[in-house]
């Protein structure tokens, strides 16, 4: 992989914040570098890629499957309520107006 060298300053609080993030991670401060820059929107990229990698929009996920009824004994609330993930705006409002 081609790396390009480059040089910054920062504040004493931030090296405090990076040192750490290192030492906790057990890499280089320039990997955290590298991760930090990475995990920040591409501005070229389109306003729906931007969307999702700031965490705004959010795909619903349709994988769920149910057993048949036949097949369930006995369920506990915390086996039900791992299999829903997270509420989407758009499904509570349809929800709420039926």
């Amino acid at each position: 992989m081609h790396m390009i060298r480059k040089q910054l300053y920062i504040e004493p609080r931030q090296q405090r914040k990076l040192r750490s993030l290192a030492d906790l991670w057990e890499c280089k401060e320039a990997e955290v570098m590298r991760t930090a820059i990475d995990r920040l929107p591409d501005p070229d990229a389109s306003v729906t890629d931007r969307l999702r990698a700031a965490g705004v929009l959010i795909e619903p996920q349709r994988t769920m499957t149910c057993p048949p009824l036949s097949e369930i004994d006995e369920v506990d609330d915390d086996e039900v309520t791992a299999g829903i993930g997270r509420i989407y705006l758009g499904e509570a409002v349809i929800e709420d107006r039926r």
